[in-house]
């Protein structure tokens, strides 16, 4: 319990941080506009998802603990690079500087906190949370009180970041020796990213920037929930948890934050974020989050039991179901569907394979 509450207690200055600023973000540019940030953040997450499961979670799975954050950091910036290029399919290119500051800056302050989290390192991070929660909402107050651009905002959060990730001390063993990176879980990071982050690539390339905006606006909301399943996550690498409790506990929390949500209903969130948020959706995007959860915990407790080939099979199909439903993407309810159905998919694969296979 105590490790749950520390953890807890940290990742929840840390989305704070974000919360308050995709919201003052959403409320200052509408949901079009905001798209914009949608795939900027979803660039960082490919960032993220490379690091943490193709390094991070296999070496601490693993317990060599000798990744030190320097490493990381410059693998971050490299990747950055290219996740950036990436954005532009669907933006201007004026846009890649501010791209690349903020997919810099989420990504090597994830990698830092992640290293410490699952090193144990708890306590220093406590305060790296709270100076970016304060540099954050200060900043944010500031841009929201000036005629400034979005791209402004994006190079704002970039440069806290980094400047938050070189305050986290990492006591990591030093070494030259470069981590080997897991490929099998690499490719399985890829495949989930693209099942929760594809549509913010092809929506506004489809000409629905506002769905874009929406949904991310969403996962937003849902972040508290989502960052529980997170936490868990960090729990069972490090043997404090077991996958049945942490699935349970999750499908619980799941549920009653998206019944919160829906209580307080879609013309109150409205006036908060000023994105519409139809109760259809905010109902739907409950079952999308128990999906989530669900899918990610199982996905763990496959590779700490080393089936890195089934969650290639499981992930990779998800996915290619995912993209092959593209094109009848028209509305923010057959977007959320389908992401949650893709992690379903993938989660019973998870599962029956191995089964199957005995």
């Amino acid at each position: 319990m105590r490790n749950l509450f520390r953890l807890a207690l940290d990742q929840g200055i840390s989305s704070l941080s974000l919360f308050i600023f995709s919201v003052s973000l959403a409320r200052e540019f509408g949901a079009s506009d905001f798209s914009l940030f949608a795939t900027s953040l979803s660039s960082s997450l490919i960032v993220i998802a490379i690091l943490n499961s193709a390094f991070i979670e296999p070496n601490a799975i693993s317990q060599q603990n000798n990744i030190s954050a320097p490493l990381i950091l410059k693998l971050a910036l490299t990747l950055s690079i290219f996740a950036t290029f990436i954005c532009l399919i669907t933006t201007e290119i004026g846009n890649a500087p501010s791209i690349l500051v903020f997919t810099v800056g989420n990504s090597v302050l994830y990698s830092a906190r992640r290293i410490n989290t699952l090193t144990g390192e708890h306590n220093k991070l406590y305060a790296a949370s709270i100076f970016s929660l304060a540099s954050i909402s200060a900043a944010t107050l500031a841009l929201s009180h000036t005629n400034t651009t979005i791209n402004n905002w994006l190079f704002v959060y970039g440069l806290i970041g980094i400047a938050t990730a070189f305050t986290i001390k990492n006591n990591s063993k030093q070494t030259k020796i470069k981590p080997q990176p897991d490929l099998n879980s690499l490719i399985a990071a890829i495949m989930v990213w693209l099942c929760t982050n594809f549509y913010f690539y092809y929506l506004p390339a489809s000409g629905h920037p506002e769905i874009s905006g929406q949904l991310r606006m969403l996962l937003t909301l849902f972040m508290p929930a989502l960052q529980l399943g997170t936490i868990l996550g960090s729990l069972l690498i490090t043997g404090k948890t077991n996958h049945k409790k942490s699935l349970g506990l999750s499908l619980a929390a799941s549920i009653l934050y998206g019944s919160t949500l829906t209580i307080i209903g879609p013309d109150t969130l409205e006036k908060i974020t000023n994105i519409e948020l139809p109760i259809e959706s905010l109902l739907l995007a409950t079952l999308m989050a128990v999906a989530m959860n669900l899918s990610g915990i199982t996905s763990i407790s496959a590779r700490i039991k080393k089936r890195a080939k089934t969650l290639i099979i499981s992930s990779s199909s998800a996915a290619f179901a995912l993209i092959i439903s593209s094109p009848l993407a028209n509305n923010l309810n057959f977007v959320i569907i389908a992401i949650t159905s893709c992690f379903i998919v993938g989660t019973m694969l998870t599962t029956l394979i191995p089964i199957i296979k005995k």
